[in-house]
Parts: structure tokens; sequence; C-alpha cells
């Protein structure tokens, strides 16, 4: 009897495999917005340039970065004195990168996106957890759609965000300027009693 049990069990765990691993368990958020074509561009030429760029992505050739772009203010609360005018309001809902297909197909060989194991960080950095990846933000379109902006971070929790600063040339195509890397101020655990 137990031997059929774990032999149940070894072939649900292969199948579970099979089918994604544990990533079949996770909920998308429930309000996701749309992906937007031209957001796409501009996010996955951010994305390019982030795993190309060694200060970002120090640990490997492929960047990991979670499947949901996300509301600036998501990863850094204070973004509107970095790129006034520029970056989207805040609480705009989410998108699935790996919804931008074509886009993103482009930079596959240097880009893993990985579906959080968590929700979507509050922007609370006193409580929070290491994300699976790194975290996107809503690309930031100007009306005249050739400047953009993006964060990135590796860590919500810690102390380093980048700033990407794209622009579209006269074919209309989008260039990324090298990520500026950020500080945060470092988050202090609570003192016990």
């Amino acid at each position: 009897m137990q031997a059929r049990w774990i032999i149940g069990a070894a072939c649900a765990m292969a199948a579970l495999i099979a089918l994604g691993g544990c990533e079949m368990f996770v909920t998308p958020p429930a309000n996701l917005a749309e992906s937007h074509g031209e957001e796409c561009v501009v996010l996955t030429t951010a994305l390019e340039k982030i795993a190309n760029d060694w200060r970002t992505n120090p640990g490997g050739p492929r960047l990991q970065i979670d499947a949901y772009a996300i509301s600036t203010d998501r990863i850094e609360p204070d973004y509107a004195s970095k790129e006034s005018g520029l970056l989207p309001p805040k609480d705009t809902r989410p998108i699935d990168i790996a919804d931008c297909g074509t886009p993103l197909s482009t930079i596959a060989n240097r880009l893993e996106v990985v579906w959080p194991a968590h929700e979507i960080p509050t922007g609370d950095r006193k409580s929070c957890w290491r994300t699976d990846g790194g975290w996107v933000s809503r690309a930031a379109i100007d009306a005249e759609q050739n400047h953009a902006v993006v964060l990135y971070t590796d860590d919500v929790c810690g102390e380093r965000y980048w700033l990407l600063r794209l622009s579209k040339d006269a074919r209309g195509v989008w260039y990324a300027d090298a990520p500026d890397p950020l500080k945060r101020e470092p988050v202090v655990p609570p003192q016990s009693d």
C-alpha cells in the first residue's frame, strides 16, 4: 500500500514539473491591464539594456525578471522626484510582460521571465520579501512617444534600483541609455524589546 502511495506521489510530482512546476499555483493579479504594443517595445528594449549591462546583472548571463510590470511606486514610492512628468501615475495596473510576444522573443536568450511566487509588492519596503527575480515598472511614455522612462530593481527590499531613460530615433527605433544606478536608504529591521 505504501509503495503504491509513493509511486502515485512520484507520478503526480512528475506531472507537476512537466506542467510548469509550482508556477501553475501562482494566481495572477485580478486587475491585469492589457499589454500595449508600444509599451511592450519600450519595456523589452529596457530589459535588453539591463540584461546586457554588467552593473545590473553581475550574477550570470541571463536576467531573471518577474512577469508583471508594476506601478513605479511599488518599486520606489518617491519616484516623482526622480523624473517628473514622465513616470506613469501611481497605482497603474500591472501588465504581464510574457504577453509582449514578438518584442520579448527577440531577447529571450538573455532574459528569463518567471512568475512570482509572492504577491506584487506594496512599495512598503519595511514589510517585504526577496523576490524570485527583478521587478520592472510600467513604461512611462511621453505624449509624442519619443521619450520614455522605466524603473528596475533586482530586489524590492534592497537598496539598489535603476532608472532607464529611452528615446526614439528618426527611424522610430527605441534606444535605452545605460541604466542609471540609484541608491535607497537601507531598510533597518525594527528593534525588538
